[in-house]
């Protein structure tokens, strides 16, 4: 029987995992610490395990599925612990990214499959596809974990950052498609025309175009988009390809970021989103969402000279990136949870007192809290 570690069960990695399951292979994953087992995984058939460590001893393949931005740290990870396996790493990211992890992995002597899942969602009897190459025996371990179910995993000739072009390639139009389709009846709306954009682009058979109500949905994964899309640029670039339209969609998508938690979204709402323009709140618009060593009142008396009114404020979806000296109120996307504050009556000199302990490469972009209020927050692209 094949053993395999699921590194980032989400909805789409669970399906994949319940897919070998069914192909008799025993998949082990590890909730988040602190945290209850997640809805989707129990009723899986995957097996939770009390710590990574545990998990990736017992294991013969560590299967990585996460966002791209998280794809470096996850591997990093597995490198600290006793694990004599094959790793897959089946995220979007780009060749030059997988080399990386590849010379960290080949310091410990880890062998190294590239993959990439391409398609709906697994299961029910929607198929995706798994293209593999790397390591033969691994891609060998990997086809027969999945064996004959809903996951065609296909073998790809070619080195290393094959199966990661393909993806970009894929990839690029897909999601590129679908942001222009967006900005396309954002604009027809903003003059009262979306009905005819719509009508016009079905009697040409413009899918993507003709199907508005489909945005709602691409919105609410737009925290995982847009950096496979900046990921896609930086592929396009290594190849001598113009990165800018990749590069665009993934600025446009990052309008929607704070739409990730919302169930459901109106199409109308997700239009507007794109419209506004992404600018530093006035004051009284919207609170400051702030973590670390910034939860403290002495921190905020030392920066703003005041202690401005806060309460207590959770974020899903999100972790601090760097340790608290390094970059105090940077994230960046993932499947964990950082507590912090809301703080109130900011104004523009506030700002910019605050904006000298924020990472340079930082944005300030809304996000939505766990209990639905809007905020602000510093998170990297």
């Amino acid at each position: 029987m094949t053993t395999i570690t699921l590194l980032f069960p989400d909805p789409m990695g669970t399906a994949l995992g319940a897919c070998a399951v069914q192909a008799g292979a025993r998949v082990l994953w590890v909730p988040p610490e602190g945290g209850s087992v997640q809805g989707f995984a129990q009723y899986s058939g995957m097996l939770p395990c009390s710590s990574l460590a545990d998990a990736l001893a017992r294991s013969d393949l560590a299967l990585s599925y996460c966002p791209p931005n998280a794809a470096f740290d996850v591997a990093r990870n597995v490198t600290r612990h006793h694990f004599r396996g094959v790793y897959v790493d089946a995220n979007a990211i780009s060749p030059v990214q997988l080399s990386r992890i590849q010379e960290l992995l080949a310091q410990r002597g880890i062998p190294l499959v590239d993959a990439v899942v391409i398609g709906p969602r697994p299961g029910g009897g929607r198929q995706a596809r798994l293209y593999a190459c790397g390591e033969p025996h691994g891609v060998d371990i990997l086809k027969n974990a999945f064996g004959y179910t809903d996951v065609d995993v296909r073998r790809l000739d070619g080195p290393l950052g094959t199966a990661s072009a393909l993806k970009a390639a894929f990839a690029g139009f897909h999601k590129t498609s679908h942001m222009l389709a967006a900005i396309c009846h954002a604009l027809a709306n903003a003059y009262g025309v979306g009905g005819e954009l719509a009508a016009e682009a079905r009697a040409l058979n413009l899918r993507v175009l003709a199907s508005p109500r489909n945005l709602p949905d691409v919105a609410a994964r737009a925290w995982r988009w847009e950096p496979e899309l900046r990921e896609i640029a930086d592929t396009l670039a290594s190849v001598g390809l113009p990165p800018d339209l990749a590069a665009g969609a993934a600025s446009a998508m990052a309008r929607w970021t704070a739409l990730r938690d919302v169930p459901a979204p109106a199409l109308t709402d997700v239009l507007d989103w794109l419209r506004s323009t992404p600018q530093k709140p006035a004051s009284g618009v919207a609170a400051l969402f702030v973590h670390g060593r910034f939860r403290s009142p002495v921190a905020l008396q030392d920066v703003l000279g005041r202690v401005p009114d806060s309460s207590p404020a959770v974020l899903h979806g999100w972790e601090p990136l760097g340790s608290a000296g390094e970059t105090p109120l940077a994230l960046r996307p993932s499947a964990a949870s950082v507590e912090g504050l809301l703080v109130d009556g900011l104004s523009p000199r506030d700002y910019r007192a605050i904006d000298a302990f924020a990472d340079l490469q930082c944005d300030l972009r809304p996000v939505l809290l766990a209990d639905g209020r809007q905020a602000w927050a510093y998170v990297r692209p």
